[in-house]
């Protein structure tokens, strides 16, 4: 389950058709194949700007039209609400032995302890979202709901597979109790790519 994976999904992000927006969502699509080396199935639950059902290298994947199209940063209430609350429509995860949240966010409110998710790093901290207004409410109240949603899915999800060590200290201070459900899994680069071989100036140039 993820938010966005292939295309163009509300206001938030404008990029041509079929692409991976950016590095979260080149993350998914090495876990997809990742998967399916290993012999699984794979199907895919995110938004979009229409309902429809789209396939990728095999992938079955669900789009899922949000209610509201809004601008820029205020697409974080398609993001972190109503995806929440959108997702478990889609009949694709009913057939799965296996849930996983590609952002872990997304959790609240209907997941369980079967189920897993990835933090791509701590994101209530975000000073982009100082611009908002200049008395800081809708930032405190998006801080105040960010950090709702991480401690609901670190104490619900059954693991969490963070890609650096700012959440696992935070659970380590707030919420010691649930330390066994966290394991930091570092990012990763493609060494076919990146090697003694290639030297920056030949990558900036081919890529």
């Amino acid at each position: 389950i993820a938010y966005n994976f292939i295309g163009s999904t509300t206001g938030y992000y404008h990029f041509g058709k079929d692409v991976l927006i950016g590095g979260g969502e080149v993350y998914l699509y090495y876990l997809i194949n990742f998967l399916k080396n290993e012999g699984h199935e794979v199907n895919l639950i995110q938004a979009g700007e229409k309902n429809e059902i789209t396939n990728l290298d095999n992938v079955t994947i669900q789009k899922m039209k949000m209610p509201f199209n809004f601008k820029k940063d205020t697409d974080m209430i398609n993001r972190y609400f109503f995806f929440n609350l959108m997702w478990k429509k889609s009949p694709l995860w009913k057939s799965s032995d296996r849930v996983h949240f590609h952002e872990y966010l997304n959790a609240f409110p209907r997941s369980n302890r079967t189920m897993t998710g990835t933090s791509h790093g701590i994101n209530w901290d975000d000073p982009r979202f100082a611009k908002w207004d200049s008395f800081g409410v809708k930032l405190r109240i998006y801080r105040k709901y960010i950090r709702f949603l991480a401690k609901y899915a670190i104490s619900h999800l059954k693991k969490i597979a963070a890609n650096d060590t700012f959440l696992l200290r935070f659970v380590q201070s707030d919420m010691p109790q649930f330390r066994q459900n966290l394991e930091v899994i570092l990012n990763f680069v493609d060494t076919d790519i990146f090697n003694n071989k290639n030297s920056g100036k030949k990558l900036r140039e081919k890529y």
